[in-house]
């Protein structure tokens, strides 16, 4: 037994010092002292030469929120429009275009008139018997007559008919003064309103942001898909 744990005790230092020799450790394939240095650790690599630095995403606020700011400055290209626009903010509109150096053909003007109403007419009367006297003529001539009320100019009146056109309103007027109606007249009871809607052609994108960060004027934004 003794003998045995002498056996044991040599090999045990044998061991270790062959592990301290550098030579029989790497003889006999075993793990030297040296193996966690730089220099071994480098003649365990494969392909060094192929290692590239590669450099990352911004890593500071500012250069994270300059790529922000260049990825939303507008694209030359761009097509703007404003409206619906009265008559009196168009000419603001179109002054804000030709500041831009556009020409008259490089925006689309599109002109929408929505009717008015007119109307045949009588009066107004200063006093409610006189209104209903006349009333009543019409009553004899066959006319058909309605109170005109709560019109700021014509009221307290009559009206003969209403109707969506100058044209439809005349041949009204036509029809009642053969019947006798003598001092009858059109008058405009809602007047017409014109609308535009502009348009320009494709921009540059200063031409863009100034449009879009104008402070007078109209408002502009991208224009619809459908012209």
């Amino acid at each position: 037994m003794l003998r045995a744990l002498l056996i044991a005790l040599v090999l045990a230092n044998l061991a270790v010092w062959a592990w301290r020799q550098p030579t029989v450790a790497h003889a006999l394939g075993l793990p030297g002292p040296d193996s966690q240095r730089d220099p071994d650790r480098l003649s365990r690599q494969i392909n060094p030469q192929a290692v590239r630095v590669v450099r990352g995403a911004p890593s500071t606020p500012a250069a994270a929120a300059s790529m922000t700011s260049a990825a939303s400055r507008p694209a030359d290209g761009a097509c703007l429009q404003a409206g619906p626009l009265s008559e009196a903010a168009l000419a603001p509109a179109l002054a804000q275009l030709q500041a831009l150096g556009l020409q008259s053909g490089q925006w689309q003007d599109q002109r929408q008139e929505n009717g008015g109403r007119w109307a045949v007419v009588m009066g107004p009367y200063k006093a409610p018997d006189l209104l209903q006297k006349k009333l009543q003529e019409l009553k004899g001539l066959r006319i058909q007559a309605d109170e005109l009320v709560n019109h700021p100019r014509l009221s307290p009146g009559l009206s003969l008919g209403q109707f969506g056109s100058p044209a439809e309103a005349e041949s009204r007027l036509a029809q009642v003064s053969r019947q006798g109606a003598h001092s009858a007249r059109v008058e405009v009871l809602v007047p017409p309103r014109v609308e535009h809607l502009l348009r320009t052609t494709p921009l540059s994108a200063e031409q863009v942001t100034r449009l879009s960060t104008a402070s007078d004027g109209p408002r502009w934004q991208a224009c619809d898909a459908a012209p």
